[in-house]
């Protein structure tokens, strides 16, 4: 199997972004990283998901630039305080 793979941490000080490239021998290649300051979340508790929502959007541009560009139909899956979303890339 191949593909991306995005971690993400959404931190109290830095929301922080890893894009992987994972090939057919599931070896991953970091083509992008980034990090953007964090607002919106206050030890460790989301307090402002919208605030959130626009640095991990921000560090995902970031990292994105880095590397080469990703499909059209791509998102990152995430959890925030039980809700899911996905951001897109």
């Amino acid at each position: 199997m191949s593909g991306i793979i995005v971690g993400l941490d959404i931190g109290s000080a830095f929301i922080r972004v890893a894009i992987g490239e994972l090939d057919f021998d599931n070896n991953i290649r970091i083509i992008g990283v980034a990090k953007s300051p964090s607002k919106g979340v206050n030890n460790g508790v989301i307090i402002n998901s919208s605030a959130v929502e626009a640095c991990v959007k921000e560090a995902l541009d970031a990292a994105e630039q880095m590397g080469p560009r990703l499909s059209a139909d791509r998102s990152v899956p995430q959890n925030l305080t039980g809700r899911e979303r996905a951001y897109e890339l």
